[in-house]
C-alpha cells in the first residue's frame, strides 16, 4: 500500500467515526432500528389514563387500543433508564416492552427500571449498515473511500468487483429494495411443509 492510499484510508476511518458520532440519533436501519432498543409501555387502567414518564419526561405519543387500554410509544433514540407511572392505584396492569423483553409493573412501586442499550456487536453491525443505508450522513467518508480506492494498487479484476458491489448496493438503496416483498422464504416454507 502506498503512502497516499494509507492516508486516505486513515481519513476514511476517522471521518466514518466522526460522522457516526454526529449522526448517532439519526441512524435508523429497517429491521434493526437505531442504536437503542425500542421502548413501549402497555397500560390497562381503571378510570382515567395515567401519565407515563421516561427519565422524568412525559410520553405524549400513545395509541388508544380501547377505552381503558393505551400503548405509549417512546420514539426517542437515546438511553432510557426508567419508566414511571403516575397514579399506580389507577393501573390494573402495566408492562414495558424493551426490544423483545417484557417487564411488569410491581404494585409496590410506580416505576420500572430498564436498560434499552444494545450490545457492542449490535451497535457495530448497525454502524456498518448505516454506512450503506444512511448515505447522507457519510458524504465525506465516501469521498475518502473513493480516493483510497483510486490510489490503492488493485489488479483490474479486484477493482471491478469492488466497484460493481458498491454500485449494486447503491442501486438497491436508491430503489429501496427493502420495501419490496420477496417470496423465496414463503415458497421454501410451503415446499418444506408439503414435502415436495
Amino acid at each position: 500500500m502506498n503512502k497516499k492510499a494509507a492516508i486516505f484510508l486513515v481519513c476514511f476511518i476517522v471521518s466514518f467515526f466522526v460522522s457516526l458520532f454526529l449522526n448517532f440519533k439519526r441512524i435508523d436501519i429497517p429491521y434493526f432500528n437505531g442504536m437503542y432498543k425500542a421502548v413501549q409501555a402497555d397500560v390497562i387502567f381503571k378510570k382515567n389514563p395515567p401519565k407515563v414518564f421516561y427519565d422524568n419526561a412525559e410520553i405524549k405519543n400513545y395509541l388508544k387500543i380501547d377505552e381503558n387500554h393505551y400503548l405509549y410509544n417512546i420514539s426517542e433514540h437515546k438511553l432510557i433508564k426508567k419508566v414511571k407511572f403516575e397514579n399506580p392505584e389507577n393501573i390494573q396492569n402495566a408492562m414495558v416492552y424493551v426490544g423483545n423483553d417484557v417487564q411488569f409493573l410491581d404494585k409496590n412501586t410506580n416505576e420500572i427500571l430498564i436498560k434499552n442499550d444494545k450490545t457492542f456487536i449490535d451497535k457495530l453491525g448497525i454502524s456498518l449498515l448505516s454506512l450503506i443505508y444512511n448515505l447522507e450522513c457519510y458524504i465525506v467518508s465516501y469521498v475518502f473511500l473513493i480516493l483510497f480506492l483510486c490510489n490503492f494498487k488493485f489488479d483490474y479484476r479486484a477493482k471491478s468487483i469492488v466497484v460493481s458491489v458498491f454500485l449494486l448496493g447503491l442501486i438497491l438503496r436508491l430503489v429501496q429494495i427493502n420495501a419490496i416483498s420477496f417470496w423465496d422464504d414463503e415458497i421454501y416454507v410451503l415446499t418444506h411443509t408439503t414435502n415436495w
